[in-house]
């Protein structure tokens, strides 16, 4: 830690924003050179999924042109992940190292009153392997009836996590990390995607069941031996993440989240899940999979919808007849030996890049791999996802823009293209699977849960 705590933001002035300025570098690099491989400059398309769709919002947003202003790709395919801000990194960071070291403080009695966040986030990298244990032993009242502000941290038993997040920070908000500026300052993704310039035609969305990947996960890999595979997701995690997000949430959105997480067993409940009532699916957990899609909608559906709405007002867009689109992807019973497993987190993989001998997400449909890569196909060299519904189906489909209510555009429907991949009890060879349009799909869902997560501050999930 340098004496002049600045002079660390004077010799990295990008600090906080060098993964996705690294891209940006391959991005410039591609566009000067991809005639050499017979490329087209003028159809270059950035996609990611999960992290990797996190990523391409944030060059959407903030970070699509070269040294001299000039666009670097048109076309944008952000696949199951959103980002609420990039602005709270080092305001988050420096949240948790005031917390850690205030538990430090309580278990070895050292006094950090008079150090900047810096200095405590170096005291607990000098900290011994003892010492730590002892810091995550803390319970997190202690840390609070201390001062200190530690709303957004991960319960695990109540007790303090390490849960350093990595997201670019907003330029101009490079500063003293004890400030609360950090909290309300620079660039909100939302907020810049409707306003940037550098308009690209947009295919976004998500797959059917996201949260069962982390059912799947821990099914696969149990925390210990001894537990039951789905013990501590059912009774830890989704617990430990409905708590952390009401916890965090104003008193109004935090009862609605309260009351649909413990309303989900109705089958009244728009969040109840068929597969919650059939022994064979629910793995004995009852209402396991409502509280799982209520997570898939917090943590990807929601704000994937969320950056779709505010794009598709986008004035640069509009005028360069830029489009928007959103996608779900639905798989039906394709693990045999796990049936319960469906749309989960990256499912969609596979069928997006071609891929037939990719099995760990079950038997494939080559099928609806052949349409669905059509499809991406298409929207690559013009924009628009046009889709054949059926196989066998010779027309093409084209797609309405996702759109919402502007100052001149009065209504265009929430459509959304149904990529459904074989229905339940299928086989693969059948090509049982359709492609088609639906008005806002989950409407219901869509509607009580989005104040919650507009809500929700950043660094969630």
């Amino acid at each position: 830690i340098a004496d002049d705590k600045g002079q660390w933001k004077r010799d990295y002035p990008d600090h906080g924003r060098i993964f996705v300025k690294d891209l940006q570098m391959g991005l410039r690099w591609l566009k000067a050179n991809v005639k050499n491989f017979g490329g087209d400059p003028s159809r270059i398309t950035v996609s990611g999924e999960s992290a990797g769709s996190i990523s391409t919002f944030y060059l959407m947003a903030k970070y699509n042109h070269d040294e001299n202003g000039n666009q670097l790709f048109q076309r944008a395919i952000p696949m199951s992940g959103a980002e609420i801000s990039c602005s709270r990194a080092d305001y988050t960071n420096a949240l948790h190292g005031s917390a850690l070291s205030k538990a430090l403080e309580l278990t070895t009695g050292k006094d950090f009153s008079d150090m900047n966040g810096f200095e405590k986030l170096d005291a607990l990298q000098k900290a011994t392997e003892d010492e730590l244990k002892a810091v995550l032993m803390v319970p997190l009242e202690k840390v609070r009836a201390a001062g200190i502000n530690a709303k957004s941290l991960i319960l695990s038993d109540n007790n303090i996590v390490f849960d350093l997040f990595m997201r670019p920070l907003a330029e101009g908000c490079e500063g003293d990390p004890d400030s609360t500026k950090y909290a309300v300052a620079g660039t909100n993704v939302y907020d810049t995607i409707a306003t940037t310039p550098h308009a690209v035609d947009l295919l976004t969305g998500t797959v059917g069941n996201e949260a069962r990947y982390w059912a799947f996960s821990m099914y696969m890999y149990p925390p210990s031996p001894a537990e039951h595979p789905l013990d501590f997701f059912y009774h830890g995690y989704l617990p430990m993440t409905f708590a952390r997000c009401i916890d965090a949430l104003p008193a109004k959105e935090g009862e609605d989240l309260a009351s649909f997480v413990g309303g989900c067993a109705s089958k009244d409940s728009p969040f109840h899940e068929a597969d919650d009532d059939n022994p064979n699916l629910n793995l004995g957990y009852g209402d396991l999979w409502g509280k799982t899609e209520i997570l898939s909608e917090l943590q990807f559906r929601q704000p994937q919808i969320r950056l779709a709405e505010n794009y598709s007002t986008n004035a640069a867009a509009r005028a360069a007849n830029k489009k928007c689109y959103m996608y779900i992807f639905e798989k039906g019973q394709v693990l045999p030996a796990k049936p319960w497993a469906r749309a989960m987190h990256a499912s969609e993989l596979p069928y997006f890049f071609n891929h037939p001998y990719f099995t760990d997400y079950g038997p494939l449909n080559r099928s609806l791999m052949d349409r669905f890569g059509d499809m991406i196909i298409s929207f690559v060299k013009d924009g628009v996802p046009k889709y054949r519904t059926n196989d066998g189906d010779a027309k093409t489909e084209t797609p309405t823009e996702y759109r919402v209510k502007t100052d001149d555009v009065v209504k265009v429907p929430r459509s959304t293209i149904i990529i459904r991949d074989l229905e339940p009890n299928a086989e693969a060879e059948n090509g049982n699977c359709t492609i088609e349009e639906v008005a806002d799909p989950h409407r219901e869902r869509r509607r009580l849960l989005m104040p919650v997560s507009k809500a929700l501050p950043p660094g969630m999930f």
